[in-house]
Parts: structure tokens; sequence; C-alpha cells
């Protein structure tokens, strides 16, 4: 009985330490729609994340397993980070694993009036990400170019430009916010989100009840909504009535 008895204690301090060994946790990334160069062991792409949306952008020099990146989508994931015992020179000491795709966004979007939203800019018949005015170009920031802001296209035109209203890109450091009744978006300072709640302001895009009538319409977005109602709940701009083409 004593042999068991000691034992016992052995074996749960050898898990006990195994488990601190090996601790895991989960975050929140959020990640930009496009890579960057950046230079860890070697020069590389980088993904930038952030944890919340308020903070500045990050340069991530590991690999997230079971995360397929692609250019032009921005992303809020659930991560898995575990602890790497002894690892080896010029690594991290963390492994990142996906859990799941919280939302995936497309930022692709055209002109308006010769304008984007903020952090891209008009090539052509298309918006790109803007890094003629200065390095790490990311959706929302704001290009001051010789002590003057570049203009672009505010919350409620960027529908014109193929923006749905649950996706509308602000400029940093605001947050996105819609009007409860009809869906309009606005970007604001975070210490205006909880006054203007009290006002018929959500964070959360509202749920609309369209109707399943099938007369489709085709947004500037290239997307075929089912009918009026649908497009108009996104304030998306109209091409024309009908199915998008191919």
């Amino acid at each position: 009985m004593k042999t068991i008895w000691f034992a016992i204690p052995f074996i749960l301090i050898g898990t006990i330490a195994i488990s601190e060994s090996f601790s895991e946790e989960t975050k929140t990334f959020f990640i930009s729609p496009s890579l960057v160069d950046c230079v860890g062991i070697a020069a590389q792409k980088c993904l930038q994340i952030r944890e919340d949306e308020t903070s500045d952008w990050q340069n991530f020099y590991d690999s997230i397993e079971g995360f397929a990146f692609e250019q032009g989508h921005s992303y809020k994931i659930l991560v898995k980070l575990t602890d790497i015992e002894n690892p080896p020179a010029d690594s991290s000491n963390k492994k990142y694993a996906l859990i799941d795709i919280l939302e995936k966004t497309s930022t692709r979007h055209i002109p308006y009036k010769n304008m984007c939203a903020p952090g891209f800019v008009p090539l052509g018949e298309i918006c790109v990400l803007d890094d003629r005015c200065g390095p790490g170009a990311y959706p929302g920031k704001v290009c001051v170019m010789n002590g003057q802001e570049k203009p672009y296209l505010r919350p409620l035109l960027q529908g014109e430009a193929g923006i749905p209203a649950h996706s509308v890109i602000c400029a940093e450091k605001l947050t996105l916010i819609f009007k409860s009744n009809d869906g309009s978006p606005a970007c604001v300072k975070q210490q205006s989100v909880q006054t203007l709640q009290t006002r018929g302001w959500q964070i959360n895009f509202p749920n609309f009840a369209c109707t399943l009538e099938y007369a489709p319409i085709c947004g500037v977005d290239g997307k075929t909504y089912g009918n009026t109602c649908m497009i108009t709940s996104e304030h998306i701009a109209i091409n024309h009535v009908g199915e998008c083409s191919e």
C-alpha cells in the first residue's frame, strides 16, 4: 500500500509539469487583406494582424496551421496558441493553429467619382491598397501627403463603390456602427459609440425581413440580389435590373 501511496503524488506532479510546459490559450486575430514585405531570418511576406479593431497592425512572422490566406480578403479568426518547449534558435516559442474563421470579407471595390475607401486608391477600374502613401498599406489607412489628407469615400458612399453596408471600411481608429431602422453605416470614434446606441444605433448589422420573392437585381459589386429589399438593406448601388452576367 505504501508503494502505491507514494506513486500517486509522483504521477500527479509529472502531469502538472507537462501541462505547464504545454499551456494553451485562444485568441481572436483580425487579419489585413494584403501581405507586406518584412524581414525575419530572411526577407519574406508577412500577414498583418491585430487583436482588436482599434489597435495598430503588427507584422506576423509565423504561420497559422490550417489557415489559407486569400489576398484581397480581411479576416476575423479564432486561433489556438500552444507553447513550444525548447524552440530552435530564432524561432517562435508559440505554435498557432486555426480554430475557426469567424468572418471573411472581400475588400474589392470600384472607384466612385475617382475615389475609393480609406486606404485604397483607383487603379483603372478597380481600387487597390495605396502603397504610395508610405509602407504598411492596409484598409482604413488615412493617407496624408504634403500635409494634406487625401480624400476617400465616406461610409454612406461606399455602397456606390460596391461595398455592402456590413463591410464598410472605416478610417483607422474609427468604429463601424449602424442605424437600427435601415442599416445605414457610420464610422465614429470609440468614445461616441455608447452615446449613439442610446439614439438608435447599434454595433451589429441589423437583420431585415425581406420576402423570398425572386426579382433579381445586379449590384455594382457584381452580385445578384434576390429583390429590391435585399439590395436596399445593404445600401449597394444598382447596376441593372436582372441577374449579373458571369
